[in-house]
C-alpha cells in the first residue's frame, strides 16, 4: 500500500490505520535442578576429554546470560 500510495495508484495508504496483531509472549522453559545436575555430571572425569567437557558445562551453567545482560 505504501508503494501504491507513493506511485499515486491509490489516494492514501489505508493500511496505516490497521493495527497489527499482538504476538503472544511466552516465558522460556527452564531445566529442573535434577536435569542440570545430571547434565553437568554426565561426562566421565577419568579422561582428559571428560574433564574438559565437565569444565565447559560448569562454565556455561555458571555464566550469567540472563535477558537483562
Amino acid at each position: 500500500m505504501k508503494f501504491l500510495a507513493a506511485q499515486g495508484a491509490v489516494p492514501s495508504n489505508s493500511a496505516r490505520i490497521v493495527a497489527s496483531p499482538k504476538l503472544e509472549s511466552r516465558l522460556p522453559d527452564y531445566m529442573t535442578i535434577e536435569a542440570v545436575t545430571k547434565l553437568v555430571e554426565a561426562p566421565h572425569t577419568d579422561t582428559d576429554l571428560g574433564k574438559r567437557d565437565r569444565a565447559i558445562l560448569e562454565l556455561l551453567y555458571g555464566a550469567d546470560c540472563g535477558p537483562e545482560n
